[in-house]
């Protein structure tokens, strides 16, 4: 009888360190999934954030686009104004001469 008390004892004290442990585990698996859900809230935002990034990128590459284009077409232009300028030269110079030779002739016969 002795030998069952003993053997009684011995299982009670099994069990009760056996519930022990499960309740830590318990604890411990309760800290895991409270970490598992803040990352995932984590992540959550992170996503979030990136596709607001995302967003943000494709309106400055349109910007970029578009002032890409002003850019070019005032290329364009100041070079046709520099066709101009060249043209004008020559232009300007036929002119003085013309002016130059009728001063001359005014001045001569003009008197």
């Amino acid at each position: 009888m002795e030998k069952q008390k003993e053997t009684s004892g011995a299982r009670e004290q099994f069990l009760v360190h056996a519930l022990s442990e499960l309740e830590k585990c318990r604890e411990r698996m309760q800290g895991f999934e409270d970490r598992i859900s803040a990352m995932e809230n984590r992540i959550s935002v992170m996503e979030e954030h990136s596709a607001e990034n995302a967003r943000q990128v494709n309106e400055i590459k349109g910007a970029t686009c578009e002032l890409l284009e002003i850019l070019n077409a005032c290329k364009g232009g100041l070079k046709v104004l520099g066709w101009f300028g060249a043209a004008l030269k020559w232009v300007g110079g036929i002119a003085a001469a013309i002016a130059g030779i009728y001063g001359l002739i005014h001045i001569q016969w003009g008197k």
